[in-house]
């Protein structure tokens, strides 16, 4: 196993999302089993329904990152390099419109 000698660190970033909520059916058939059915129920009936869509925004809290970074500090003194991690970017439009 690679450990690296520095622990990263997540800036704190949010993200407004698309504005759509999942609207689904659940069907659990063993309840020890983590694999369900999903019926995702179409919340776009009119070309109106497209409005829903909104551009998502992203936004940084620098109070709460330096928080963060003041407990990893805290933590690990001078153990291991503490580096801000900022977020890694991962943009699905299909994923999130089609559930």
């Amino acid at each position: 196993m690679v450990v690296e000698p520095f622990v990263r660190v997540p800036k704190a970033i949010r993200n407004t999302g698309f504005g759509i909520l999942v609207h689904e059916d659940v069907s659990i058939s063993d309840p020890t089993n983590s694999v369900v059915g999903h019926k995702y129920l179409n919340q776009f009936q009119t070309e109106k329904d497209l409005e829903k869509i909104q551009m998502l925004r992203i936004s940084h809290d620098p109070a709460q990152t330096a928080r963060r970074l003041e407990v990893a500090c805290d933590l690990f003194g001078d153990l291991l390099e503490i580096k801000p991690w900022g977020a890694d970017p991962y943009l699905s439009l299909w994923d999130p419109i089609s559930t």
